[in-house]
């Protein structure tokens, strides 16, 4: 009898055990399970930022100059209907994530400021933290120029998102991961009072030191004024992807037709200039070889075929200018490829001597690279290709002959 006792004590305890974990974890699995909060104010959307939570705003007008969601998983911040976020401060909406995962869905960003002002108002999003991640899931950008401040390590996705009407044009990208996903992107660029449009509908700055890519996958873009699709500043590797994306009616479409974009590979061959080595940032696009214009233009100055590459502000254009010594502004000749990159066709416009030249050009990395045969072709050098030696020889006591 004793003995049963004590076998029914320890049953009850383990049982009683068991019980208090079941209750534990039930608690634990509770507290991870998202809960839903209304917020009819920017009050009370601050008050509810909490990790697990889906805020759901009302369809109506929040001014909200920044918001800060630090420290915090899986935050939704969802509008119905008419939700408006409008950009009242400093002519900025700030949107600091820390290290938190935020989601924003069915939201409208607004161009807001006062009636007769101007500002360069960007939705600024900031997450410098490892592991930061945001996505904007079925929202628009209206009015206004997006700048992220995406950290290496951080990630942002953007998907079924319209940016619209951005009079500066469209956005401005700082190392991180980004990838867009079904975007539109219409009517940006066309300037606003005395302000000139920028001139590329995205800059991508890898100087952050990521590695991470920036990527449009079925992204359509029309109807937009700036003068070219993208450029960057590459003081580190990175890169930019297009994939399956539609242009139409947009500035860069003039003159050359969107076309795909190509895989370069660094040229391998050895490249002489008047008999003497030179070692080419070089690719090789569709069997053609494809060189920097400045390189070019720094190792003929000086010969018969020199000429002198600028901007031309008022045209929007590269100027060129046969017989002229090269004026270098650095980097020249430095580095040489490595890797397979993409390159996009280039949407640059080209004026010799007073008048427009359509020539096919590729933009990688942020530079223009030229076919080296119409740059031949353009300021009569000659071309050659020594098959039996790999080698490119480019020779200026001769004019160009074609293939």
């Amino acid at each position: 009898m004793q003995e049963e006792k004590v076998v029914r004590k320890r049953i009850l305890a383990v049982a009683s055990a068991l019980i208090l974990c079941l209750g534990l974890t039930g608690t634990a699995l509770a507290g991870k399970q998202e809960r839903t909060v209304y917020a009819g104010t920017v009050e009370e959307l601050q008050d509810a930022l909490a990790s697990n939570t889906r805020i759901i705003l009302e369809g109506r007008d929040y001014s909200i100059g920044s918001l800060g969601i630090q420290n915090l998983e899986n935050v939704t911040i969802q509008g119905t209907e008419g939700t408006r976020i409008l950009t009242q401060y400093e002519g900025n909406f700030a949107l600091d994530i820390g290290a938190s995962s935020v989601v924003l869905e069915n939201l409208a960003v607004c161009l807001d400021p006062p009636e007769g002002t101007w500002h360069d108002t960007e939705l600024f999003i900031v997450g410098v933290l490892s592991d930061s991640r945001l996505t904007l899931q079925g929202c628009e950008i209206i009015g206004c120029l997006m700048s992220c401040a995406i950290g290496e390590g951080c990630s942002f996705t953007v998907k079924d998102t319209v940016f619209r009407d951005c009079p500066r044009g469209i956005m401005k990208m700082c190392a991180g991961q980004a990838l867009f996903e079904n975007c539109t992107f219409s009517g940006n660029g066309f300037g606003n009072g005395n302000k000139e449009p920028v001139d590329c509908a995205v800059t991508w700055n890898g100087s952050w030191g990521s590695e991470g890519p920036l990527t449009f996958s079925g992204c359509t873009f029309e109807n937009n004024n700036n003068a070219g699709f993208l450029s960057g500043e590459w003081d580190t590797e990175g890169e930019y992807r297009l994939q399956d994306c539609t242009f139409s009616n947009n500035r860069w479409d003039e003159g050359t037709p969107h076309a795909s974009p190509a895989q370069a590979v660094p040229t391998a061959s050895t490249v002489l200039v008047n008999g003497e080595k030179k070692s080419f940032d070089a690719y090789n696009i569709a069997g053609n070889n494809y060189f920097k214009l400045r390189d070019l233009a720094y190792v003929l100055s000086g010969t018969d075929k020199q000429f002198e590459v600028g901007w031309d502000a008022a045209a929007k254009a590269i100027s060129l200018t046969s017989g002229q010594a090269y004026t270098a502004v650095g980097g020249e000749m430095t580095g040489k490829g490595a890797g397979t990159k993409t390159a996009n066709p280039s949407s640059a416009r080209i004026i010799l001597n007073g008048e427009e030249l359509s020539l096919t050009a590729y933009e990688i990395g942020g530079n223009n690279y030229f076919k080296l045969r119409d740059i031949g072709q353009t300021f009569d050098f000659g071309v050659g290709w020594d098959g039996g030696a790999q080698t490119i020889t480019i020779d200026t006591s001769t004019g160009y002959t074609a293939e």
